[in-house]
């Protein structure tokens, strides 16, 4: 029983900790993007 709960605990937290690396990785560039003028965002290809 101790196994069966080890399990589904470590899986729930392994989802957990990939649902928030996606947003932080998918909401930081979009801030850092947002911040930029669209002239300036054209004008550098970084």
């Amino acid at each position: 029983m101790f196994r069966k709960f080890l399990l589904i605990f470590v899986g729930c937290g392994l989802f957990a900790f990939s649902i928030c690396m996606g947003i932080i990785f998918g909401v930081y560039p979009a801030v850092r993007a947002s911040r930029l003028s669209p002239i300036d965002a054209l004008r550098t290809e970084a």
